[in-house]
C-alpha cells in the first residue's frame, strides 16, 4: 500500500516509476524482518527510500546531470535487489554512498538553479525592452500613411536595433535616444518630401545613424549602402511626385527576438473556466512576501504532486520564478495566479517529511474508515 501510494502521488513516470517500483520486494522483506521501519524516522531502510524517490521525482533524463543521476539511482537499485539477503546492514552501506553521491549532485543543481534565474532575468529585461520599442513603433507608424520602404525601415531593422539599445543601455540610453531621434529625422525629411522639396541630398544627415542600424540586423558595407539608397530614391519619387520610381528594401536577413517569456506551469493549468480575479487577496500578500528557498507542493490535473522551490522573484514584473530538485525552471507565476492555484486546491505548503512519511500518511488516510478494525 506504501507503494502504491507512492507511486500514485509522486510525480514518477517511465524509468523513475520503474526503478522504484522494483524496491517493493526488499522493503517487503524489511518490513517482515523489522518492524522498527514504520515508527523510527532514521531507519536506513527508510532514508534510503526518501533518498531514491527525491533522485527519481520528476526526472525525466532531460539533461546531463539528470542521466547521471538516475543511472546512479539504478545502480543502488540493482546493489540492493542482488546483494540484500536479510542483513540490513546494506541498507546503511548504500544509504551512505547516495547520501555522498546527492551532496555533490545537488551542487550542480545549485549552479542550474542560479542559471535558470539568469535566463528569467534576461528574459523579462528584454520583454520590457521589446514593450517599450512597440510603444515608440507605434508612436510613429499608428494612423500614419508610409512609403512602403519607409514603414520596412521601422517596423523591421530599426525597431530591432531600438529594442537591442534599450537593452543594452537602459531606457534612457545615448544609443537609445540617438535612436529616436533617427527615426524622427526620417519622418522630418518624409515630410519635406511631401511638401515637393526638390534637389535635398535626402537622408545626408542620418547616414552614421542609418548604417548602425542595418548593421544590427547584419547589412554591412555595400548591402547598407543598397539598403540606404532605396530610402533616399523613395524620398526623391515623393518629392517629385513620381510614385513609381519609389524603391523598395533589399532583402533583409532574418532577424528574430526570443519569444517573449510567459507564466508557465509544467504541472498546473489554471483552465478556462477560472478567472484571475477569483482568488483571497491574503493568499497573493503571503506569496509576495515569501522567502527565498520556500518550498511548495505543486499538484497537477491528475493529482500528481511535484514540489517547486522559490528561487528568484522579478524585480522587473514581481513573479515568482519556482525550481524543480534539478534546479530547472517549470513554474514562474504572479502572487495573485499562485493565490489562484491556492483556490484551486493545485498549490499547498510543502512539508518535508520525505516519501516515506507522506506514502506513509496517505495509507493511513485510506484506511482510516477502517482504522479500529486493523488495529
Amino acid at each position: 500500500m506504501l507503494f502504491d501510494v507512492m507511486l500514485d502521488e509522486r510525480d514518477l513516470e517511465g524509468r523513475s516509476r520503474e526503478l522504484i517500483g522494483r524496491l517493493v520486494v526488499p522493503f517487503v522483506k524489511v518490513a517482515m524482518l523489522d518492524r522498527k521501519m514504520f515508527v523510527q524516522k532514521t531507519h536506513p531502510a527508510r532514508r534510503l527510500l526518501n533518498s531514491l524517490a527525491e533522485a527519481c521525482e520528476g526526472n525525466a533524463g532531460d539533461s546531463a546531470a539528470e542521466r547521471v543521476l538516475m543511472g546512479k539511482v539504478e545502480e543502488i537499485v540493482d546493489r540492493l535487489v542482488a546483494e540484500f539477503n536479510e542483513n540490513l546492514a546494506i541498507f546503511l552501506t548504500l544509504e551512505e554512498e547516495f547520501r555522498d553521491f546527492l551532496a555533490q549532485h545537488r551542487r550542480r543543481v545549485e549552479i542550474a538553479e542560479r542559471r535558470a534565474a539568469e535566463t528569467q532575468r534576461g528574459q523579462e529585461k528584454l520583454e520590457l525592452a521589446r514593450s517599450r520599442a512597440v510603444v515608440e513603433l507605434g508612436r510613429r507608424v499608428d494612423g500614419v500613411v508610409l512609403p512602403k520602404a519607409i514603414e520596412d525601415f521601422l517596423r523591421q531593422p530599426w525597431l530591432h536595433h531600438l529594442t537591442m539599445s534599450i537593452l543594452r543601455d537602459g531606457e534612457e540610453g545615448a544609443a537609445v535616444v540617438e535612436a529616436l531621434a533617427l527615426a524622427d529625422g526620417v519622418a522630418e525629411e518624409l515630410a519635406e518630401a511631401r511638401r515637393h522639396v526638390i534637389g535635398k541630398p535626402w537622408l545626408q544627415a542620418w547616414q552614421p545613424g542609418l548604417q548602425k542600424v542595418f548593421a544590427s540586423v547584419g547589412l554591412h558595407g555595400d548591402a547598407s549602402v543598397v539598403a540606404i539608397t532605396a530610402l533616399h530614391d523613395t524620398l526623391q519619387a515623393i518629392a517629385e511626385a513620381r510614385p513609381e520610381l519609389e524603391k523598395p528594401l533589399p532583402e533583409l536577413p532574418q532577424v528574430t527576438l526570443p519569444p517573449p517569456p510567459v507564466g508557465e506551469s509544467a504541472s498546473v493549468e489554471l483552465g478556462a473556466e477560472t478567472q484571475i480575479g477569483d482568488f483571497d487577496n491574503s493568499d497573493a500578500e503571503r506569496f509576495r512576501n515569501m522567502p527565498i528557498g520556500t518550498w511548495l507542493d505543486f499538484v497537477d490535473k491528475d493529482g500528481k504532486v511535484q514540489a517547486g522551490k522559490l528561487s528568484w522573484v522579478s524585480p522587473i514584473s514581481s513573479r515568482l520564478l519556482f525550481v524543480n530538485r534539478r534546479g530547472v525552471r517549470f513554474c514562474v507565476a504572479s502572487p495573485e495566479e499562485l493565490a489562484v492555484m491556492v483556490r484551486l486546491e493545485r498549490l499547498r505548503p510543502h512539508v518535508n517529511d520525505g516519501a516515506f512519511d507522506s506514502a506513509m500518511q496517505g495509507v493511513i488516510d485510506k484506511l482510516d474508515p477502517q482504522a479500529s478494525t486493523v488495529h
